[in-house]
C-alpha cells in the first residue's frame, strides 16, 4: 500500500491538503486554489506566494540506495550491534501492515496520552504504511511511514509504555530493527532516502528522541513546512 502524497482532509466545508516531500505536487495545488489549507515538507527553498508561510527545521535522511546489508554499516556501532542481535531472537515478530490496526491504534493512543501529545484519527494514521514489533505475541513498538515514490519519511514512533528497565532495553532494540526494516524495505524498493521526521538539537525535552533518529548515521539536511492559507481562512483568522 502506497499512500498517496496528498492527504487530505474535510472540515464541513473546508478541505486541506498536506503535501509529503513533492514540490511539483504542493506548487501545482497552489495554482489551483482548490484547497483553503496546505501544508507541505519539502527539502528545497521554493518560490511561493506571500501567502504562504515558511519554517525552517532539521531532520536527517538516510541513504536507501545501497543493499541492506551496507545501509545497517552505516548504523552507529550500539545500534547495530542491538538490530544484528535482534535477527536471533526468535520470540521477536516483525510485521508490515498486518490486519492489527486497531490494537496498533489503541498503543498509539496510549503512547501519545502518556507523552501528553496531541492524537490524530485512526484515517490519518491509516494513511500511511506500518511496521509492528510482537514480543511473545504481545505488540511493543510500532512505526508509520509514508511511502511517496522516490522517497520515504517517518509518521508516527510509538511504543509500549515500559515499567522496568529490562523492558525499556527490548523495546528500544524492538524499535532500532523496526528503523533497519523499513530501510530494507526502501532499499528493495529502490527509494532513494528514508526522512527521519525531524531532529531537533534545540529542546532539551528532544533530545532522546533525537539522539534516537541520529543513531542510524543519517545525513543532516534542511526542511522546510510551508503552510498556505486561503483568503477566507485567513479572514476568519483575524476575527478569532
Amino acid at each position: 500500500m502506497t499512500p498517496n502524497p496528498v492527504i487530505e482532509r474535510r472540515f464541513v466545508f473546508f478541505r486541506s491538503a498536506r503535501v509529503i516531500l513533492n514540490d511539483a505536487l504542493f506548487l501545482a495545488l497552489l495554482q489551483k486554489r482548490e484547497f483553503h489549507f496546505i501544508t507541505a515538507l519539502s527539502q528545497n527553498i521554493l518560490t511561493v506566494p506571500d501567502s504562504v508561510a515558511r519554517k525552517h527545521k532539521k531532520t536527517a535522511n538516510i541513504s536507501l540506495r545501497p543493499p541492506p546489508e551496507e545501509i545497517i554499516q552505516g548504523f552507529h556501532d550500539t545500534t547495530r550491534n542491538e538490530v544484528r542481535r535482534s535477527f536471533g531472537m526468535k520470540e521477536l515478530i516483525i510485521t508490515q501492515d498486518d490486519d492489527k490496526f486497531d490494537e496498533a491504534y489503541a498503543l498509539y493512543k496510549t503512547f501519545r496520552h502518556e507523552k501528553m501529545l496531541p492524537l490524530t484519527s485512526p484515517s490519518f494514521l491509516r494513511q500511511a504504511m506500518r511496521m509492528s514489533a510482537y514480543w511473545r505475541g504481545e505488540l511493543i513498538a510500532v512505526i508509520t511511514w509514508y511511502d511517496v515514490v522516490p522517497v520515504m519519511r517517518i509518521q508516527h514512533i510509538f511504543s509500549k509504555i515500559a515499567t522496568t528497565s529490562e523492558e525499556r532495553k527490548l523495546i528500544g532494540l524492538a524499535t532500532r530493527r523496526l528503523i533497519y526494516e523499513i530501510c530494507a524495505y526502501g532499499s528493495r524498493a529502490r527509494r532513494e532516502f528514508l526522512d527521519m521526521a525531524s531532529v531537533n538539537f534545540h529542546n532539551p525535552t528532544k533530545a532522546g528522541i533525537t539522539k534516537f533518529k541520529l543513531s542510524f548515521g543519517g545525513e543532516i539536511v534542511d526542511e522546510y513546512i510551508y503552510t498556505y492559507r486561503s483568503p477566507l481562512i485567513r479572514f476568519i483568522r483575524r476575527l478569532l
